[in-house]
């Protein structure tokens, strides 16, 4: 991603759970309400096991568990993604959007907002 001048900037391959949820003001996910609402009723889904949306729930979650229980036991393993809204500089606390990685974040952020959830990063790009 490009900064002004030509700089380039490195972006964080891991984030703390609760600073990915600080930063993000927009999700993919047409669950509807604010994002408040929206964390919650992720991490209700990822309590219980009822994630409404089969294909994100990751493979390596234990039959019987939940992914709440998983990322206990393992933290985080698979990147969520993280898309920069294109006007927004990097690291602007409301200039971001989750686009995959709602249950996950949500889940890692309740048990340890510190604990450190791998990210992939994207800019936002308009569609033709």
């Amino acid at each position: 991603m490009n900064r002004s001048e030509g700089q380039w900037e490195q972006l964080p391959m891991f984030m703390r759970a609760g600073e990915i949820k600080s930063i993000v003001n927009t999700s993919a996910d047409p669950g509807g309400g604010d994002m408040e609402h929206l964390w919650n009723y992720k991490l209700r889904e990822a309590k219980t096991g009822a994630i409404r949306n089969a294909r994100y729930q990751p493979t390596r979650v234990r039959k019987g568990a939940s992914l709440y229980d998983s990322i206990k036991r393992e933290g985080v393993k698979k990147p969520v993604e993280l898309i920069r809204n294109f006007d927004s500089s990097v690291f602007h606390p409301k200039g971001y959007q989750l686009n995959e990685g709602h249950h996950r974040v949500a889940a890692a952020a309740d048990i340890d907002p510190n604990m450190l959830v791998p990210v992939e990063h994207d800019e936002w790009r308009k569609r033709a």
